[in-house]
């Protein structure tokens, strides 16, 4: 079977269960996987000689790959002896991100991240499902501006893909996210989204390279952007301080 795109840099947990005949999980004389990149290249892991195959408990096996070349990826698991099977899966890793009005501004890895949940050939078809609907609502405002051609200013990208995993636990809580948000958080946060929505739209917060809007945080104050978040967060911690 295939699965929803993914993208390169997204750390993904490819996970192998066994059983017997009677539906019980059990754990095979030897269980082991290949996983095979776009360009061809085999990579086979062996539990309890390669560390990063993990047993979860009976019968539940797990690897984290790293998601570095687009195309079609493939991994099958087998198991030999006691508890002898084998299936093959395939999954597909776009070139990059979608921008600029059209699809997600967010990967599935940065919702996994943000939300601290395990990313997973289950979970991700439906967070990116979600995020794809939350973006509809950020091309509308960027179209109202005339924000989807021009060129965006450094901090853009991740102050958008932020946006847009907040509107996708808002809006949808994604089924499948496992992230468990209280009524007051989503009130709190979608009142932040409109008020960003708003100061946008008002070119309080200018996007386009070349300009700067009222929002702009200026280096009077003390924050400083360490990560790939902080910088967005330095421009969600204006918001919330701006009357």
């Amino acid at each position: 079977m295939s699965s929803y795109p993914f993208d390169i840099g997204d750390l993904m947990r490819i996970t192998g269960i066994f059983a017997d005949a009677f539906g019980g999980f059990i754990d095979p004389a030897a269980v082991n996987v290949t996983i095979t990149t776009p360009a061809g290249v085999v990579t086979t892991k062996v539990y309890l000689v390669d560390i990063d195959l993990i047993r979860d408990s009976a019968g539940h096996y797990h690897v984290d790959i790293s998601l570095t070349a687009a195309g079609v990826w493939t991994y099958r698991w087998f198991s030999t002896g006691v508890g002898q099977g084998a299936a093959t899966c395939t999954f597909v890793v776009e070139p990059t991100v979608k921008t600029g009005c059209l699809g997600r501004y967010a990967t599935a890895s940065q919702y996994a991240k943000f939300a601290g949940i395990d990313l997973t050939v289950e979970n991700g078809p439906t967070i990116d499902a979600f995020l794809e609907i939350a973006a509809g609502d950020i091309h509308a405002v960027l179209g109202a501006i005339g924000a989807c051609e021009c060129a965006w200013q450094s901090w853009v990208p991740n102050f958008l893909a932020k946006i847009n995993i907040i509107d996708a636990i808002v809006m949808y809580n994604a089924p499948c996210g496992g992230l468990k948000v209280t009524e007051q958080w989503r009130d709190r946060m979608m009142a932040m989204i409109n008020k960003t929505f708003d100061q946008i739209l008002g070119a309080e917060i200018e996007l386009c390279s070349g300009y700067t809007g009222a929002t702009v945080p200026y280096g009077d104050y003390i924050q400083q952007s360490l990560t790939e978040w902080t910088e967005a967060e330095i421009i969600y911690d204006t918001i919330l301080r701006t009357p």
